[in-house]
């Protein structure tokens, strides 16, 4: 899973790629903290962030034919 950063705290602009075991190290007072706690916020909330409101049509079709697409109508 890959982040990416625009005005957090110190950083400007950075991304950050989530993995089995990652790593992060620094200098003090260079962002550390806001990435780590950004990334739990977002990971912790995520669904509360977003509406999953999945058409009676698709669940039947993955139902049937164990395969469908969702497409942006916009």
């Amino acid at each position: 899973m890959k982040f990416h950063f625009k005005n957090l705290g110190p950083i400007y602009d950075g991304s950050i790629e989530i993995k089995d075991l990652t790593v992060l190290c620094g200098l003090n007072n260079t962002g550390k903290t806001y990435i780590t706690n950004t990334i739990y916020s977002f990971l912790y909330n995520w669904s509360a962030l977003l509406e999953w409101e999945i058409p009676e049509e698709i669940i039947q079709e993955l139902q049937e034919q164990n395969f469908t697409s969702i497409v942006d109508p916009e």
